[in-house]
């Protein structure tokens, strides 16, 4: 996992880039709570965080989405899961720098959701996103909860609904 995600410090910025091409920089849950810490500590000696995607797309989602297990999960491990990623949205807006985020290709699912909990996020021509989660009989609650702040509500709900990918200029029209 040491790889999936590469840290360089330049001055006293410091840029993450998940470096997971292959598989669309999609994360799992130890890296959602390794993201986490690694912004909370460089949080403590930069002034700002820039966070990107190597390859074509900045991040297709959560590396295990829309798999289904043999068995109906507890609540309470659900739960547990939910909270990592509940966990990562907090600790972008907890720490006291600007987070910057470059977004190229596909932001889909988790992806969209960093973007938003970046204070900034700057699109190239290219880059598209959506909560695709409806269309794979997922609750997109989670999702929803980094836009709650960061978008109008009725754009929330139109990425939320109808699960299409909207590209960087649909979100100031």
């Amino acid at each position: 996992m040491a790889d999936d995600v590469l840290v360089e410090q330049d001055g006293d910025i410091t840029r993450v880039t998940l470096n997971m091409p292959d598989d669309g920089n999609k994360v799992s849950d130890p890296l959602a709570v390794q993201l986490t810490e690694l912004f909370l500590k460089a949080s403590k000696d930069s002034r700002a965080i820039v966070l990107t995607g190597a390859g074509d797309d900045f991040c297709l989602g959560r590396s295990m989405m829309g798999r289904q297990g043999t068995e109906t999960p507890e609540a309470y491990d659900v739960r547990a899961a939910s909270d990592i990623i509940f966990d990562a949205y907090s600790g972008f807006r907890d720490i006291n720098i600007p987070v910057v985020g470059v977004v190229r290709g596909r932001a889909l699912g988790f992806g969209c959701a960093l973007a938003s909990v970046c204070d900034v996020t700057i699109a190239a021509d290219n880059a598209r996103f959506a909560l695709p989660e409806m269309g794979h009989n997922i609750m997109p609650t989670m999702a929803m909860s980094s836009l709650v702040d960061r978008l109008h509500r009725k754009a929330a709900v139109f990425l939320t609904y109808s699960t299409e990918e909207v590209d960087m200029a649909w979100s100031v029209r």
